[in-house]
């Protein structure tokens, strides 16, 4: 854990073990899979390059992906970044697993089908957005998510500990997570592809450092930041509470 005031750290530790079965102590620079963390990431890379690009927020995502126009009600990228789309959970038909290991797969399955509802009229978490935004930064980044990830952000920030688990060098030096599953332990991110929650894997030092690089405008101008976290409303009016891949929150007297 990392707690800063301003961009200074006054806590910087960790708890219990970075691995049970040595009981080497966690701390810091401990590597684990960053679960929900991790989609903010593919959001902001996706905003800054729709800055570069000639497709905007507005744009339908079947302007940009191919096989995705067919829908009745165009989903836009906003809809995507904002979790106002509607589209169809991996639940309600598509193996989860099957859709992780397969994104163009996952593709094709969402193509063929519809949004539960209107598009824009209701807000709610879904996997098939993270898919969306992954393949809509790299589309327009022409290079894999990893990659753009790694470019635009791990580099220059020199977030060392910080890499996409692809099955290669690194992944054997993660902290474990296990999630329980059906009253079974099982690790959590088994299913690798760079649009899954459970691909990134981080360290707190590291988030700390792409936190304050964010807020202090290193990665994105104000503007971007201000859209990225400016709430979205529903085509009613009313707010999410959310903005485009990111929340902006209250925690006493700091927001």
């Amino acid at each position: 854990m990392v707690v800063a005031v301003g961009d200074e750290p006054i806590l910087a530790r960790g708890w219990g073990y970075a691995d049970p079965e040595s009981e080497s102590p966690a701390d810091v620079e401990s590597r684990y899979r960053a679960g929900a963390i991790s989609a903010p990431l593919a959001a902001i890379a996706l905003v800054d390059l729709l800055g570069e690009s000639e497709h905007t927020l507005d744009t339908p995502v079947g302007d940009v992906l191919a096989g995705l126009s067919e829908w009745d009600a165009p989903v836009t990228i906003r809809h995507v970044l904002a979790h106002t789309s509607s589209l169809p959970d991996w639940g309600s038909g598509m193996d989860g697993a099957a859709a992780a290991r397969d994104p163009r797969a996952a593709l094709a399955w969402l193509a063929a089908r519809t949004p539960e509802a209107a598009p824009g009229t209701c807000f709610g978490f879904t996997p098939a957005d993270l898919l969306l935004t992954g393949l809509l930064a790299e589309e327009l980044a022409g290079e894999p998510l990893p990659r753009l990830l790694r470019r635009r952000f791990f580099e220059p920030l020199g977030m060392e500990a910080t890499f996409h688990d692809e099955g290669g060098p690194g992944r054997h030096e993660l902290s474990p997570a296990v999630q329980e599953v059906s009253g079974e332990a099982c690790d959590y991110g088994a299913s690798i592809q760079p649009f899954d929650a459970g691909s990134l894997c981080t360290s707190a030092r590291d988030l700390f450092a792409f936190t304050r690089a964010l807020a202090g405008l290193e990665l994105v101008e104000q503007g971007v930041l201000e859209a990225l976290t400016e709430s979205q409303r529903l085509r009613d009016g009313e707010p999410t509470g959310f903005g485009l891949g990111l929340g902006r929150t209250r925690l006493g007297e700091h927001e």
